[in-house]
């Protein structure tokens, strides 16, 4: 059994370093591309995926990457690219725990979704806003925006299953939360919440 154990512990210790060694690969790999790439949507994608890859292992180096997108983006004047480059920048202020300044950089997306008017932009933009109060203790805010991002879902994006949970039906990847009240709410976060970047911004259409 003891045997059994030791050869198990040892075939994950075996998977995480192939894991890491190949994500430090990719992550190398990526850093020498952006050195060559001009400044174009490819460069600002190759930034945005390096400063997901570094989030909640190394935020403030995912932080410089997102700004570096955001100033690319800006300079091109492409506000779908601006959209989802302020939103790495988001989430790298979301780790180091900088509530304040996020929700400034959310309150830029939510004009920027206005201009670009897809589901994905405006349930992102909302669900960004929602988490930003959540963060600074504003929950009734919070809500009201998480309630924005279910609406959104309900009326556009018909296809997303449902489960039920404590007596509400939730969408698949969906989050509960609460306002002060303790009243129960679900907030999407499969499709359109902070976990849903895309990889690539090409492509962004609305449904």
């Amino acid at each position: 059994m003891k045997a059994a154990l030791k050869h198990i512990i040892l075939f994950f210790i075996l998977l995480y370093s192939c894991i890491a060694y190949a994500q430090n690969a990719w992550l190398d790999s990526v850093k020498k591309v952006i050195t060559k790439q001009k400044a174009d949507t490819n460069k600002i994608n190759s930034l945005i995926n390096l400063s997901e890859a570094y989030r909640f292992s190394y935020p403030d180096s995912a932080l410089m990457y997102a700004q570096q997108a955001l100033a690319i983006a800006e300079k091109l004047h492409d506000d779908n690219a601006t959209f989802w480059s302020i939103t790495a920048v988001s989430g790298a202020l979301y780790v180091l725990g900088n509530y304040t300044l996020e929700l400034d950089y959310a309150l830029k997306m939510r004009a920027l979704s206005k201009k670009l008017n897809t589901p994905y932009t405006t349930g992102y933009a909302n669900g960004m806003l929602s988490d930003c109060y959540y963060n600074l203790g504003e929950y009734d805010t919070s809500l009201k925006y998480w309630r924005a991002v279910i609406k959104i879902s309900q009326e556009k994006l018909p296809g997303v299953r449902w489960f039920k949970s404590h007596g509400h039906q939730i969408p698949l990847g969906y989050k509960i939360r609460t306002d002060s009240l303790g009243n129960a709410e679900s907030s999407c976060l499969c499709l359109i919440g902070r976990g849903s970047m895309p990889l690539s911004i090409k492509g962004d259409s609305s449904v």
